[in-house]
């Protein structure tokens, strides 16, 4: 048994103040029913003594606890002291025009004001203030009697302001638990002994055994043995060190990441061991997975016959594989950390490379070629295959470039070239002889049917001349042009035509010519037969055509003409005629005697071609052949 005292003194200051001795800590309901049992003994008008009345009146007046004297029948309120005054908001002349259930609920008061045990009168209720306020109060009512008549009176211990701090704590509390539920990680709160203090509900399901059954358990209880002795080796370090523990383990399949944090009581040591669990089987697969790409990946990269490059936004290089190394000469280390611009050969591969990293800003991949130095000097040719590195936003972060080594092939297209160059002046030089030598025979039959004055012989000579030419301007159209394998055919009919023309007066008998070539070359092995046919149509059309200008028609213009096109299925095709008197109708083309037509009809099967004639408004001959 406890004995003590809870005295109530005046202050110097003229105060009251309490003070407990030898009690053991009171709740403060308990502390307000203390007050009350002694504040009645010193209500004003209780005490009649010589001298003490002032003293008494202060105790009440001037007491730390709001209190009020009513009366129990009207619940009309009679005096209060200076506590009430200031808690309330109320002036002691407003109190006295209150009753008490204007204080607070009726039926509180009611069961206050009827209670028959004195000791037993008390509630927890809520009391308005003058301004309209509510406080959170305990009150504890006791008969007493004021000037000689029956009243009571009511002590108040206002808890205002404890009432949030406990909600904010049950709140805290809450969100607490609920976070820990709402973990996918196991927490467990162990005493020093490794007894379950508390466990979240992810561990009670991993474990087996509901949350409110773990408690006073044993973890040792709840795994096997051998996780059981490792689990108890690891919070006997965490105690010991006072440092959290962190390790893994495996159980039933599953692997846990574990880690054991001592928790430090108001003594400033650890009194317990949090322990928190979590699940991290398909992490640690899934970095196994991907150890074993990037090491497949590395080997591959490694092996490559194909130099790898990956560069940031600037073209600065950021990794390089073995192959790169070995293609320029310098450690990764020389490598990595430099522009690319610093290996570049020639200010055209500087360009080119400032036009592609353009290109790769806008996300295009290309393939272009760059001469890079070594660090032994030489120029190393490379074919570089570009590929840009975008963000999920669609921003360049870099690009990867895959290196072929070209060098070799660089230098076979330059021996080909310089063969190729080599060979065209050769084959111009072929061209331009043969075309002399031909014009050297035209020459000398020109030179012979001066000395010649059969006319019919001389006009033989004529047409040899002509085939020669025809045969010669070939030669010297190819030796003009770039192509050594083909010919314009347009600028070649036209100055095959225009030579006929002169050689046999067209112009003067007042004949047209009109040639039509829709830009249609042909290689050396179609153009000189192609050449000759057009030569003998022509010739024929100027020698028989056009007899003479007595039975020319005025409003009917004389016109030979010459078309060649390519048609939609890729032959050639090429008409020769004129608008004269016509082919006799009695002859036949591929039967007569004349060498012209004859020459005609064998040079067309050399083409592989097909021969018509038209016999309508003149004469009209179609040859088709293949291109």
């Amino acid at each position: 048994m406890t004995v003590g005292f809870l005295c109530i003194f005046l202050l110097p200051s003229g105060g009251i103040g309490l003070l407990s001795l030898g009690l053991p800590a009171l709740t403060p309901l308990a502390v307000t029913g203390l007050a009350v049992g002694l504040l009645t003994l010193f209500i004003p008008g209780n005490r009649a003594g010589k001298g003490e009345g002032d003293d008494y009146r202060r105790i009440f007046e001037d007491g730390p606890l709001p209190a009020i004297v009513f009366d129990p029948g009207t619940l009309a309120i009679r005096a209060v002291n200076d506590a009430a005054v200031a808690r309330y908001g109320f002036s002691r002349r407003d109190f006295t025009r209150l009753k008490m259930m204007q204080l607070g609920p009726v039926e509180d008061w009611q069961k206050l004001a009827g209670n028959p045990e004195p000791g037993n009168g008390a509630v927890t209720t809520k009391h308005r203030r003058k301004d309209g306020a509510w406080i959170d109060v305990q009150a504890v009512v006791r008969d007493t009697t004021l000037a000689g008549s029956p009243a009571k009176i009511m002590v108040v211990h206002d808890f205002t302001s404890r009432i949030p701090v406990d909600l904010e704590l049950r709140e805290k509390e809450e969100t607490i638990r609920a976070l820990l539920n709402a973990r996918t990680d196991s927490a467990l709160l162990l005493d020093l002994e490794g007894k379950i203090l508390a466990a979240n509900d992810t561990a009670a399901g991993r474990i087996g055994i509901p949350a409110d059954r773990l408690r006073g358990r044993q973890v040792s209880e709840c795994f096997e043995p051998q996780v059981a002795e490792s689990r108890k080796q690891k919070l006997e370090e965490a105690v010991r060190t006072g440092l959290p523990v962190r390790f893994e383990d495996e159980r039933g399949g599953y692997i846990f990441d574990n880690n054991m944090v001592p928790v430090v009581g108001a003594s400033g040591t650890a009194d317990r061991v949090a322990v928190f669990a979590s699940d991290v089987t398909e992490r640690r697969r899934a970095e196994e997975a991907l150890k074993a790409s990037e090491t497949k990946y590395r080997s591959l990269v490694t092996v490559m016959k194909e130099g790898l490059m990956a560069v940031d936004p600037h073209d600065v290089i950021t990794f390089v594989n073995p192959k790169v190394c070995e293609m320029l000469g310098y450690t990764p280390e020389e490598i990595i950390g430099r522009e690319v611009a610093t290996f570049l050969a020639d200010r055209e591969s500087q360009k080119l490379l400032e036009e592609k990293t353009q290109l790769r800003s806008l996300g295009v991949s290309d393939t272009y070629e760059l001469a890079l130095r070594t660090k032994s000097g030489r120029t190393l040719y490379v074919l570089v295959s570009g590929t840009p590195v975008l963000d999920e936003t669609g921003k360049l972060v870099g690009s990867l470039g895959v290196l072929t080594d070209i060098s070799e092939r660089k230098r076979t297209e330059e021996r080909i070239q310089a063969a190729l160059t080599e060979k065209t002046v050769l084959l111009k030089e072929i061209h331009h002889r043969v075309k002399n030598n031909l014009q050297v025979i035209s020459s000398l039959l020109n030179l012979q049917s001066s000395h010649i004055t059969d006319d019919r012989i001389r006009q033989l000579f004529t047409e040899s001349q002509n085939r020669i030419r025809s045969m010669a301007l070939v030669h010297e159209k190819l030796y003009q042009s770039r192509d050594l394998s083909r010919i314009d055919c347009g600028e070649y009919l036209k100055s095959l035509a225009a030579n006929l023309f002169r050689s046999y007066g067209g112009d003067a008998r007042g004949i047209a010519l009109r040639v039509e070539v829709n830009g249609t070359f042909l290689g050396i092995d179609a153009a000189i037969p192609c050449g000759l046919i057009v030569n003998e149509l022509v010739t024929n059309s100027l020698k028989y055509a056009f007899p003479g200008a007595d039975g020319a028609d005025p409003a009917k213009p004389r016109e030979v003409f010459v078309r060649l096109h390519t048609a939609p299925d890729e032959s050639v095709r090429l008409c020769v005629g004129d608008n004269g008197v016509g082919f006799p109708g009695n002859l036949d083309f591929r039967s007569t005697t004349s060498l012209g037509l004859q020459l005609v009809s064998v040079l067309t099967d050399q083409l592989g071609g097909t021969i018509e004639l038209n016999r309508g408004e003149g004469t009209h001959f179609t040859i088709g052949f293949p291109s």
